[in-house]
């Protein structure tokens, strides 16, 4: 949906498998622009892979990657006329480059941001607990991952709007999941860059710089010269242990590689929450993931060697 109360402009629901839009007009002006079909297109494949619930942070995520696929239609449909404002060639409703114009954060529980906590009954008088508001940070991170640029006292290197469509996108079709929140999203595109561009890679940098800029703090890359706290360093994890399969749906296997020293092993869910320990020196620990919520964990190993995690999806 454009924007709440543009009812006229909208991902309807699928009949007969095929998606059905409504594009009207707002204020008697017609929204048929290639940004806005774009944007309600991307309400499809939200619903075909992640799933973003349509409410919280969650429908702020769903709006925000609707906002972006939606720009980077434009962009390649009009290579030399293309920019970072919504619905410009009829009515501007969004800016990606300064959310603020229109009443949005663009930084996490900054200025404009509406907090969720204060919104108990979501429903479309208030916006779904303001979903088209709260979408302004992602969007300010996308332009500058994209772009580059100083912001909050953070310098972000550009990747340009390609690659940076290419982390959203992979991390939509592979991390996030129906209730992701903010911190899941900086998550899921950090782990996204990792997977196409490689750890510590200029786009991973980027991407953390980036959601720092936004105030959704992210640990920094090691080698970075910055400072990281000792559990958030994936210290390779794969040399001490294979976790399969993940994603999984019933079951879970960690492999460890080194039985013979005692590790302590927690996996967390993303509320950082403990949900099962383990204190072995078994080479191979396998458990049932029945009571588990579908999303995102992390296992953490504590070894003398030092503190390795390792990320794991559950799935339906």
């Amino acid at each position: 949906m454009v924007g709440a109360s543009d009812d006229d402009v909208r991902y309807v629901h699928e009949a007969d498998n095929l998606p059905y839009y409504h594009i009207g007009s707002v204020n008697g002006i017609s929204m048929v622009t290639i940004d806005v079909i774009g944007h309600e297109i991307t309400h499809a494949l939200v619903k075909k892979t992640a799933g973003l619930i349509y409410q919280y942070e969650s429908g702020a995520l769903n709006e925000s990657i609707a906002d972006i696929m939606g720009t980077m239609l434009e962009r390649y449909m009009l290579p030399n006329n293309w920019n970072w404002t919504l619905g410009e060639d009829a009515v501007t409703i969004r800016d990606m480059r300064t959310p603020e114009i229109y009443s949005q954060p663009s930084r996490f529980e900054g200025p404009g941001w509406e907090s969720p906590g204060n919104c108990p009954f979501p429903f479309l008088g208030n916006d779904y607990c303001w979903v088209h508001t709260n979408s302004g940070v992602m969007n300010k991170w996308f332009h500058l991952v994209s772009t580059g640029g100083t912001f909050n006292g953070q310098n972000v290197n550009a990747i340009g709007p390609h690659a940076a469509q290419q982390i959203v996108y992979w991390a939509l079709a592979n991390y996030l999941q129906s209730q992701s929140t903010y911190s899941d999203a900086r998550w899921s595109t950090m782990a996204a860059a990792r997977d196409i561009y490689g750890e510590c890679s200029n786009e991973h940098r980027a991407v953390i710089a980036a959601w720092n800029a936004v105030n959704v703090i992210s640990p920094v890359c090691p080698g970075s010269g910055g400072r990281i706290a000792a559990e958030q360093i994936e210290n390779s994890a794969e040399s001490i242990m294979k976790v399969y399969p993940n994603p999984a749906t019933d079951f879970v296997t960690i492999q460890l590689f080194d039985p013979i020293t005692t590790v302590d092993l927690q996996l967390y869910d993303m509320t950082g929450k403990v949900i099962k320990a383990w204190n072995t020196k078994e080479s191979t620990i396998t458990f049932a993931t029945k009571g588990l919520v579908p999303g995102i964990y992390t296992l953490k190993a504590q070894t003398p060697k030092g503190i390795y995690t390792h990320k794991v999806i559950i799935n339906q």
